[in-house]
């Protein structure tokens, strides 16, 4: 499916929402079971989304500690190489010019296994994330007893839609260390 496409059944599947919301049956997006969510403040807010993140840039901090370390060693051997260059043996020169290829290379494998561990990671969590935010949505949405959410980025107008938002970010972080002592408020009703 091309960017056309995927877009064009999502401005149909958007219409049909809309449809459905304004169907003439329905008195109010509540009566429909329509539900609206604020993912921004959810992914802003959300403490497992948070330490997510965190574990990112640890390991990222942790690993520029390493680089730092071999680049220091490289240009320490490139100080060396050129202070001596006149006064040098050849065999020391060679010496020095192999440790230095070496250290070079050991920071180009650093470099390269660093991105490829930090690409992993990001898609890991970045997957994970998103399984723990739509099953936290589902819970929310069939405690509220809803029939379908959409996001409030692109509701335009709902008059009683039930807000979720705060529902969804129990639900996420239930079980972690940070969670709040107090009770999610029940659905708020959109103004």
């Amino acid at each position: 499916m091309n960017v056309s496409s995927a877009m064009t059944k999502r401005l149909l599947i958007l219409a049909a929402m809309v449809v459905a919301v304004s169907f003439p049956g329905f008195a109010r997006a509540d009566e429909a079971g329509l539900g609206s969510i604020d993912l921004r403040k959810v992914y802003q807010s959300s403490v497992r989304i948070k330490a997510a993140v965190e574990s990112i840039q640890k390991l990222e901090v942790d690993s520029k500690a390493n680089l730092e370390r071999i680049i220091s060693e490289v240009k320490a051997l490139e100080a060396k190489l050129k202070e001596g260059k006149q006064t040098q043996k050849k065999e020391e020169k060679e010496k020095l010019e192999a440790k230095l290829k070496a250290k070079q290379d050991q920071l180009k494998e650093e470099r390269q296994a660093l991105r490829v561990k930090l690409a992993f990671k990001h898609k890991s969590v970045e997957t994970e994330i998103r399984v723990k935010v739509k099953e936290a949505i589902d819970k929310a949405a069939q405690e509220a007893n809803l029939k379908g959410v959409i996001s409030d980025t692109v509701l335009l107008y709902s008059k009683g839609m039930p807000d979720i938002t705060d529902n969804v970010l129990k639900f996420l972080d239930a079980g972690l260390a940070k969670k709040s002592q107090k009770k999610p408020a029940p659905a708020k009703k959109a103004k």
